[in-house]
C-alpha cells in the first residue's frame, strides 16, 4: 500500500514526499553535530522541541531563521528547546551559512543524514514542534511569514499543556 503523498511546490520545482511521520526518534537529535558553539542536544522531560530543517541555498530558509531567533529569545526561557539543522551536502556550507547569518540560534548539521532519512525530507524548510517523547505536535512545510501567528499560537498552546 502506497499511503498518502504530499506535493510541495517550491520555486519552480515540485517535490513529492510521503505524509509526515507521527513520531521522531529523539536519539537522532543527540547525534547531530553542533555548529559554531551550539551545545549537544539534550532532551529533557516536559520540554517542547522546536526543530527546523534548512539548507544554505534555500531562500525561504534565509527568511525564516531570523524570525525563529526572535521566537527563541521569547520561548527558550519557557522550556522550548530550539534545534535548527542544516541539511547541506557539505558541512562547510552549513557552517558558513550559520556564520553568515550570525543569529542567536543553536545550529547543527545532520552528519550522516539519519534525521533527514527518518523524516523523508525532500523539501526545506521543514519545521516540527515535538514533545519530549518525540511525538509531532505541529509541522509546517515551506515558510510564509503570515504563518508566524499560527506557529506562535501552537507554541503557546503546547507550552501551556506541558506545564
Amino acid at each position: 500500500m502506497l499511503g498518502k503523498f504530499w506535493i510541495v511546490i517550491f520555486s519552480s520545482f515540485v517535490f513529492v514526499s510521503p505524509a509526515f511521520a507521527e513520531k521522531i526518534d529523539l536519539a537522532l537529535l543527540s547525534q547531530l553535530k553542533p555548529l559554531l558553539e551550539a551545545p549537544t542536544v539534550k532532551v529533557e522531560n516536559n520540554k517542547i522541541i522546536f526543530l527546523d530543517l534548512w539548507a544554505s541555498w534555500c531562500e525561504p530558509c534565509k527568511e525564516s531563521l531570523p524570525h525563529y531567533a526572535k521566537l527563541k529569545k521569547t520561548y527558550s526561557p519557557q522550556g522550548v528547546l530550539f534545534v535548527v539543522v542544516g541539511l547541506d551536502g557539505k558541512e562547510s556550507d552549513s557552517l558558513n551559512f550559520a556564520r553568515q547569518l550570525n543569529l542567536n540560534l543553536n545550529f547543527y548539521w545532520d552528519t550522516e543524514k539519519k534525521l533527514q532519512k527518518q523524516l523523508q525530507i525532500q523539501a526545506v524548510p521543514m519545521l516540527y514542534l515535538l514533545n519530549s517523547r518525540g511525538e509531532i505536535l505541529y509541522s509546517s512545510r515551506g515558510y510564509d511569514s503570515k504563518e508566524l501567528v499560527q506557529l506562535e499560537s501552537e507554541l503557546k498552546k503546547h507550552i501551556k499543556a506541558n506545564l
